[in-house]
């Protein structure tokens, strides 16, 4: 079974250096699994999103309640159900193909949907009529492949921009996937050691 852990910090221009990068240096892009599987053939994901100002990073409610936002309760707040199957599974720029040798991970970073710098390279879908990436100049590639018994990360990083505003803000994400037999599910598997293999795409973001 699949267990993936999605963080992202979010930082404005005010925190690029100094102090503010320390903070995100320091940071653990990890925490313990809320979800308990139930069974063998189950995935178990999770989503964290952290609100740097100054040295604090705080969550998506506590930020709101910090800078004065509410949020509109007009029509119905929706409910988010993780997904439960591995065929459910959706992570932006990431895809999970099981192999003999255990679960292919790939990561594509398409400007369309990515902050800035663009990322370049080889692109294994460059030829695939049938895949989106067709003919594209992007990266698309295999970061790792996980044996069961693994645990990966992937990092990486980007510069948004408001097309309203104009105001740039910046994000770094760490995606933990762990490859394990459901007997062996641990809540803390993220948090203990190190990890088996990691691949990095975090650019200089000016």
């Amino acid at each position: 079974m699949l267990a993936v852990q999605k963080t992202t910090v979010v930082w404005h221009k005010s925190d690029k250096g100094g102090e503010g990068a320390q903070v995100r240096n320091s940071f653990v892009f990890a925490a313990p699994i809320e979800r308990i599987p139930l069974a063998a053939d189950e995935c178990v994901y999770g989503y964290r999103c952290f609100y740097q100002k100054g040295i604090r990073l705080y969550t998506s409610e506590e930020y709101d309640e910090l800078m004065g936002f509410t949020r509109a309760r007009t029509f119905p707040q929706r409910t988010y159900e993780p997904p439960a199957k591995l065929s459910q599974l959706k992570v932006k720029n990431l895809t999970f193909t099981p192999t003999e040798e255990g679960f292919e991970i790939g990561f594509s970073y398409d400007p369309q949907i990515n902050g800035n710098p663009p990322r370049f390279g080889h692109n294994k879908d460059y030829n695939n009529t049938e895949s989106r990436f067709y003919g594209k100049d992007i990266l698309n590639e295999t970061s790792f492949v996980l044996k069961e018994g693994q645990k990966g990360r992937i990092m990486y990083n980007g510069r948004f921009t408001d097309i309203d505003t104009g105001q740039w803000w910046y994000e770094q994400t760490a995606v933990n996937i762990a490859n394990i037999p459901f007997e062996d599910f641990r809540k803390d598997i993220f948090l203990e050691g190190e990890f088996d293999l990691t691949y990095s795409s975090l650019a200089f973001l000016k």
